[in-house]
């Protein structure tokens, strides 16, 4: 860590100390807006403005700029398929600002992006345990599959987090890379989830722009006979209720 930054900081009266929590400013701005470059698909252009940001401003940075400079750039090399690159980008802004609010989970992350499993199970275990973090527990999972000892590491999670996204998508990979066929039951089981959760969303926001016929669609879509979960169960009768009302009513009723 730069000498230089870190006695600009400790120098600093007590209600300053705390600026690197603030992500409030115009460098953080510009970083969340590069980030979103990546979430758009915009990953090269996103490298080349994270990478020149950290030319120009990493001697002036407070270390959660510093850190979050580091997140982003490790984001993109992800993108473009360079993990061990990314993890130990990880790691770098761990040791850059361990105080960041993310910066543990990123850690855990970073080690299993190189390949040190053992150590991302440990650190991603902790935070899952004690915090219920969908993201550690999908990070706990993954770092599961080189694991011979480990049938099941869903039953090591949490039960209120089984049905997140992180979840979904880490416990998906970890049966596809221990070639188990029931990747695909569960797949399944996510995207419908997913479909009921995006419909909810959408309702509960005012986009009502249903035709008939794709209301149609939406019941037809949730009228399945596979063995369900309690939540998917709650969320399929919920929209098959306001879609039915919408069909007779015209107007948009909740009722749940």
């Amino acid at each position: 860590m730069n000498q230089k930054d870190v006695s600009k900081n400790t120098s600093s009266s007590p209600t300053k100390v705390n600026l690197d929590d603030n992500e409030d400013t115009p460098l953080h701005g510009q970083i969340t807006a590069f980030q979103n470059l990546i979430d758009e698909g915009e990953v090269h252009t996103a490298l080349k403005q994270f990478l020149k940001l950290k030319e120009k401003e990493w001697s002036d940075a407070s270390l959660s700029e510093k850190y979050r400079i580091l997140v982003g750039i490790a984001s993109a090399k992800l993108q473009i398929g360079n993990q061990e690159e990314a993890g130990q980008l990880l790691l770098d802004a761990y040791n850059e600002y361990p105080e960041h609010k993310n910066a543990n989970k990123n850690k855990a992350a970073g080690h299993l992006l190189i390949g040190d499993d053992r150590k991302a199970e440990e650190i991603s275990y902790k935070i899952m345990i004690e915090k219920e973090d969908p993201y550690a527990a999908s990070v706990f999972i993954q770092s599961q599959i080189s694991n011979n000892g480990c049938a099941n590491p869903l039953s090591q999670v949490p039960e209120g987090l089984h049905e997140s996204e992180d979840v979904f998508n880490a416990y998906i990979h970890f049966l596809r890379m221990r070639d188990n066929s029931n990747w695909l039951e569960y797949a399944k089981k996510a995207y419908l989830i997913t479909i009921c959760r995006f419909t909810l969303n959408k309702i509960f926001n005012g986009m009502l722009g249903f035709t008939e016929a794709e209301v149609k669609n939406i019941i037809k879509l949730f009228q399945i006979n596979d063995e369900e979960s309690e939540l998917l169960t709650k969320l399929r009768k919920t929209i098959m209720v306001i879609c039915l009302v919408k069909m007779e009513s015209k107007q948009f009723i909740i009722l749940i």
